[in-house]
């Protein structure tokens, strides 16, 4: 079975860990993303500063979505542990 998992630099809409993030166009539209991902495969999302994204990455994903600012950080754990991702 793939799974997903998106790495964020902020949290995404509609994510009930944080009920108080104001989430603005890149966050809405990536949540979308999730949204339609989701249907086909297990995703989970992780949010820099929030999470680790070293420790958790290669645990279980098949492949890595990414992009701003998170996305030089998990590169780098893709990277180490040879997980495809997509920036």
């Amino acid at each position: 079975m793939k799974r997903v998992l998106l790495a964020c630099h902020k949290p995404l809409a509609g994510d009930p860990r944080f009920p108080a993030s104001k989430p603005r166009g890149g966050e809405t539209s990536v949540g979308i993303i999730r949204d339609h991902l989701a249907q086909y495969w297990p995703v989970a999302s992780m949010v820099r500063g929030h999470d680790n994204f070293s420790q958790h990455i290669g645990q279980m994903d098949d492949v890595v979505l990414t992009w701003g600012v998170a996305a030089s950080e998990a590169m780098q754990a893709c990277r180490a542990r040879d997980v495809p991702y997509i920036m």
